[in-house]
């Protein structure tokens, strides 16, 4: 075994391990990181088979295990899409029809049965042909189906999924996607996509020289070769990012870049830009309001604000307008409206405003005498003291450290 393919090996294996990381680890942020977790775990167990079975020859050791993982392949795009719905409309695991995804892994694995229900020694003369030639993997050892239409069809799904994605994502904040600069490559959220944009690319273009290939009898060699080692590059500087950059994969807060996450899923806060159209739902909405009378009106504002100022709810991590909703029992969309009317802001703004004036008071009363930053940002409803910073510094100008070296001197 080469001393590259040895290496691939080594940061595959690695890959896995962060990947299980992902899926086990509790957050220390708000960023739920399970769904990516198993994406990234099928991406690296397909891999790591092919490099340990195919280019190193370990599958003659295990002919039996021929084509166990290919199933799982068609497992990677959909968790990917798992992973950044939630994200954006603020959900937790597998909702109502995910089961729908899972039907190409169990339409593969079906019909592969006949393939697995080969004898050894069937399985190992197509080991041999494919360790032997690599690219045949694609052609030979299938079951009802050939392997060329599940390799296209994995292609185009993954492709899918992944553009779906983006359309998502710019749906929320186009800007997200537009304006990328230096801070972007600390953005745990802009790393996955642009990773996972770069591995989907690049087996979309080797799918595309493939059949180029396939149909101009041309040699594309050179550049599939190229491709693949592109695509595969793609995976390893992943997994290094979250290897050596943990701190900011584990405590991303989408909810800096987004605000109240989820605007497609009618909730948080209604921008001007939205109150301003004439869609149906938001005439829906005022019409709704329109019906309630002006004392309730004030009945329900004050209600709100006895919940905030009063209750503090925003002490509570992860709040968000839809708890608030419940708290008042109130619709979520009059909720949403009133909010807007009575504070012109989104709900996670003002939160964080009711947030850092708690901090300043506890400031003020000693409490970074005896605790820690961090726990002073957890205490006042923060998920991380990244995010404590950011916000503090965000409405004082100055970081929590230096407003309490500044009120220490003023004493």
């Amino acid at each position: 075994m080469g001393f590259d393919l040895l290496l691939i090996i080594i940061l595959l294996a690695l890959g896995t391990v962060n990947s299980l990381f992902l899926i086990i680890k509790k957050d220390e942020g708000y960023l739920p990181n399970t769904m990516f977790g198993w994406s990234l775990l099928f991406y690296n167990i397909f891999i790591l088979s092919y490099f340990l079975w195919f280019e190193a020859g370990y599958v003659l050791e295990v002919p039996h295990l021929l084509r166990s993982v290919s199933p799982l392949m068609y497992l990677g795009a959909p968790f990917f899409y798992f992973f950044i719905r939630n994200v954006l409309f603020d959900l937790k695991g597998f909702q109502k029809y995910d089961w729908v995804h899972f039907l190409p892994v169990v339409f593969h694995f079906l019909e592969l049965i006949p393939f697995y229900l080969e004898s050894q020694e069937v399985k190992y003369a197509i080991a041999e042909i494919i360790v032997e030639s690599p690219n045949q993997r694609n052609y030979i050892g299938h079951g009802l189906i050939p392997v060329s239409f599940h390799y296209t069809l994995r292609i185009v799904l993954q492709t899918g999924y992944f553009f779906y994605c983006i359309y998502l994502i710019y749906r929320v904040k186009p800007s997200f996607l537009t304006r990328i600069d230096s801070e972007k490559m600390r953005n745990w959220l802009f790393i996955t996509v642009f990773f996972m944009g770069w591995v989907v690319i690049s087996n979309l273009i080797y799918a595309i020289l493939v059949n180029l290939s396939n149909l101009t009898d041309a040699d594309f060699s050179l550049l599939l070769t190229y491709t693949v080692n592109i695509s595969l590059l793609g995976i390893l500087l992943l997994n290094l990012y979250i290897n050596f950059k943990p701190e900011l994969v584990y405590r991303y807060d989408p909810r800096e870049d987004f605000g109240e996450i989820g605007i497609l899923n009618e909730e948080e806060t209604l921008s001007e830009e939205s109150v301003n159209k004439s869609s149906a739902e938001n005439e829906e909405i005022l019409n709704a309001l329109e019906d309630d009378s002006q004392n309730s009106n004030r009945n329900q504002l004050q209600l709100i604000r006895t919940v905030l100022e009063t209750d503090q709810l925003f002490l509570e991590k992860n709040v968000n307008i839809k708890v608030l909703a419940e708290k008042i029992s109130l619709p979520l969309k009059t909720t949403s409206h009133l909010f807007k009317t009575e504070y012109g802001k989104g709900f996670n703004e003002v939160a964080n405003e009711y947030r850092i004036l708690q901090a300043i008071k506890q400031i003020e009363e000693g409490y970074l005498d005896q605790y820690t930053l961090e726990s002073l940002g957890s205490e006042v409803g923060f998920n991380s003291r990244t995010t404590f910073f950011n916000a503090f510094k965000k409405h004082q100008n100055c970081s929590p450290t230096e407003y309490w070296k500044n009120f220490q001197n003023m004493d």
